[in-house]
């Protein structure tokens, strides 16, 4: 047996001791677990040393490792003291390495030679593609039709003060920033009722936890965040997880209780237990009565219409149920109610969502231990000088309009440019994907091609995506493991802090980071606008982050580089119910059940149940058509991945077995599935896993461009993997947006995405 002395141990260190003990017993995961950052090859057994950063293939923005080996990437692994995903990661997060050394990223600048949409291209120089952009941009300054340019992105905290910045020193309000974090609807409805776009369910110390069209264990905006937590709470608190769904989701298979309710009914069902709380006389009326800007006495009279029987009589969950799931959450304290895209991305979902709140609300679960709480981040600061924003010409888009309700969506963005109400000289695109990720994306796909609406399209991203192979010039941007950027995810730990994101390796090829493009652009347009990216990368984050005292004391962006994450380890844990000393963050700095701003707006100031017509009334053969995200595949980035691809590369269309029966369809029979808008053809998957009035359908499938993979065909490159594609005779699914209508709520402004009706046809 070997032995080891105090000499040995005080000599080497834990490091030296597990590589003592590795070597004797061929252990290498011994180094992992005293030394996180240590990672063995298995091979060579070399000790390689991981660097810390932040993943960027969900919106969950997990700490990780990257692990080198010879100037290579060879292995993620989760940062065990990040404060949100504590060391874990998913498959997402490992398809990193396919991302970054997919054998068809962009690696040059490429300019179309042929007309658009028809693949030929050059690859031309930095400065030539620069110095294009820039006359281009010159010309638009002196152009007296006010063509404009619009600048859109998938948009991270760094992401979008860069995209910001160089807008307001440029003179266009036309920034599209896509948050990561959620969608419109449900967005619109927190900032209206407590001054906040996103929640933290503080679910790891809930003992009831409600969930509405919500689906964390396959898809949400925290993820395994969220997922890993519920499942602490359900395994040490018995907690008692309860999900109200259109379909047997992996979370509604593993709640104690799942009702399949009508689409788009969800928030009567909500006010209906809002009712029965009321009328029995659990809800917290002190949290009413000093928090919110409601009496008990006038919510209870409010809530009174909405009887269990009504919300049965619309929903198909019978009012026993609605009653009993009600006394159990108001009684099985802490609680909390959770919404998900089933129910935010309807075109009622700014109301869905007031609903979910209220129901919190009259719980006193607001900011509660095990409750809804408002969500813990630090915010980034504009660097020094600071643009002064100067608007020329029309305007499309209010990046910085302090009315919550004054803001145009990218819906809207895309109508004025179809209908002529806007005209457009420059677009630029950046690692966003619209021409496949938007509602009718046929015509999206159109609006692109087309010279006369959009003279001319700048799209930077690594991959020839839909929308990149319409641009006039591809620029290559450097993915997330080559960039630096800065992010501050609400925190389940309720304390916020920084996460970083560093180069893991040098960016491979000519791709370069958003900021350094930028630069180089606006040194390019003159003095005026160069000055503002005058300053290295590093310092520009470095001035972002400075207002942060106990930040810059630690070390600023150096402490960041060394541990990839920063909170405030000194400061005690901060209270729960923040309201109590500050209030929230509304006109009137109450909970605002009630909401002027709606009514000034001609909109119900109350949370309420609003019908969606075409899906009250449905005549036969006709079903509501459900997309839903799995655990594989996020948005439109991650198809082109072959580890995630082969998991998910197809998407039959879900039907319920009852309806099967009675249009005599079988498992892989093929149907025609038929909107408003356009037809698709896909196979059946016959389950009893979802309501008999939905049919449902995988998204992120379909791809008609970004690479083989995405593609399901095989290919000969440097790695032997790539032709190795089995799944090709079985495809790679259908894009379902080809049949989805742009139809947006009226208040938040996003897209309906699961209020499509569809035929069913036999083929």
């Amino acid at each position: 047996m070997a032995r080891f002395s105090r000499r040995t141990i005080l000599k080497g260190g834990l490091a030296g001791l597990a590589l003592s003990i590795g070597a004797k017993i061929g252990m290498g995961s011994v180094i992992e677990k005293l030394t996180p950052r240590i990672n063995i090859a298995r091979t060579s057994r070399r000790m390689r040393n991981g660097i810390p950063t932040t993943c960027s293939n969900c919106p969950a923005e997990c700490g990780i490792y990257g692990f080198t080996d010879y100037g290579r990437l060879v292995k993620i692994e989760g940062v065990d003291g990040n404060p949100n995903n504590m060391g874990k990661t998913c498959s997402k997060g490992e398809a990193g390495l396919d991302m970054l050394y997919d054998e068809e990223r962009i690696l040059t600048p490429l300019k179309r030679t042929g007309t658009r949409g028809e693949g030929k291209w050059k690859s031309i120089s930095w400065k030539e593609a620069i110095e294009e952009i820039a006359s281009r941009l010159r010309d638009l300054e002196v152009n007296e039709a006010q063509e404009q340019l619009v600048f859109e992105c998938e948009a991270s905290l760094t992401t979008e003060l860069i995209v910001k910045r160089f807008m307001k020193a440029y003179g266009s309000p036309n920034a599209i920033t896509h948050s990561k974090y959620g969608n419109e609807n449900k967005m619109m409805a927190q900032r209206l009722t407590w001054g906040e776009g996103l929640e933290v369910p503080d679910v790891e110390h809930s003992k009831y936890i409600l969930l509405f069209g919500a689906n964390p264990y396959e898809s949400h905006t925290f993820f395994i965040n969220l997922a890993k937590r519920i499942v602490t709470a359900r395994t040490e608190n018995f907690a008692k997880l309860v999900t109200f769904d259109v379909r047997m989701t992996q979370t509604s298979g593993k709640s104690d209780e799942w009702y399949p309710v009508k689409p788009g009914t969800d928030a009567v069902v909500v006010l209906a237990m809002c009712d029965v709380i009321m009328r029995e006389g659990m809800a917290d009326i002190n949290f009413i009565e000093n928090y919110t800007n409601v009496s008990a006495e006038m919510l209870a009279r409010y809530l009174s219409e909405y009887t269990p029987e009504m919300a049965e009589q619309i929903s198909g969950i019978p009012a026993i149920d609605v009653i009993k799931v009600a006394r159990e959450f108001a009684t099985s304290k802490p609680s909390v109610a959770i919404s998900g895209g089933g129910i935010t991305k309807h075109r009622n979902g700014v109301y869905s969502e007031r609903c979910i709140m209220l129901l919190n609300a009259i719980t006193g679960n607001i900011d509660a231990k095990g409750g809804y709480c408002v969500p813990r981040r630090f915010a980034l600061q504009e660097p020094e000088p600071q643009p002064s924003g100067l608007v020329k010409g029309s305007q499309i888009y209010y990046q910085d309009n302090d009315s919550v309700l004054e803001h145009a969506s990218r819906g809207e963005v895309i109508d004025a440019i179809k209908n002529g109400r806007q005209k457009i000289g420059v677009y630029i695109s950046y690692e966003h994907n619209p021409v496949y990720s938007s509602p009718d994306c046929e015509g999206t796909s159109l609006l692109f091609k087309d010279e006369d609406t959009i003279p001319f399209f700048v799209a930077i991203d690594s991959f020839m995506t839909e929308t990149a192979a319409l641009a006039d010039i591809v620029l290559p941007s450097a993915t997330y493991l080559e960039r630096s950027e800065l992010f501050s995810p609400p925190s389940f730990s309720m304390e916020p802090f920084i996460s970083y994101s560093q180069p893991v390796i040098k960016p491979l090829g000519e791709s370069k980071s958003i900021f350094n493009i930028v630069k180089d652009v606006s040194k390019k347009l003159g003095p005026d606008i160069g000055k503002y990216f005058k300053m290295s990368e590093d310092n520009y984050l470095q001035a972002s982050i400075s207002h942060i005292k106990k930040l810059s004391e630690a070390g600023g962006i150096y402490s960041l580089m060394e541990h990839g994450y920063w909170f405030d380890t000194k400061k005690e844990q901060p209270p729960y119910k923040l309201f109590e000393k500050k209030g929230f963050n509304t006109p009137s700095g109450k909970f605002e059940i009630y909401s002027e701003r709606l009514r000034e707006k001609g909109h119900n100031p109350m949370p309420t149940y609003m019908p969606i017509e075409e899906l009250s009334v449905k005549e036969e053969n006709t079903f509501v058509l459900v997309p839903f995200k799995t655990n594989v595949h996020t948005a439109d980035r991650t198809a082109n991945s072959i580890l995630l691809s082969e998991i998910l590369h197809n998407n039959p269309l879900w039907i319920n077995a009852s309806i099967a029966r009675k249009y005599d369809l079988r498992d892989g029979d093929k149907v025609e599935v038929v909107s408003k808008l356009g037809r698709i053809e896909t196979e059946v998957n016959i389950t009893q896993g979802i309501h008999p009035g939905v049919v449902a359908i995988a998204t992120n499938c379909g791809h008609w461009q970004f690479g083989h993979i995405a593609q399901a065909k095989g290919f000969k490159s440097s790695d032997p993997q790539t032709s190795l594609v089995w799944w090709e005779k079985e495809g790679n699914g259908i894009h379902i947006n080809r049949i989805i209508p742009t139809s947006m709520d009226t208040v938040g402004r996003g897209q309906g995405w699961m209020d499509t009706v569809v035929e069913i046809r036999k083929i």
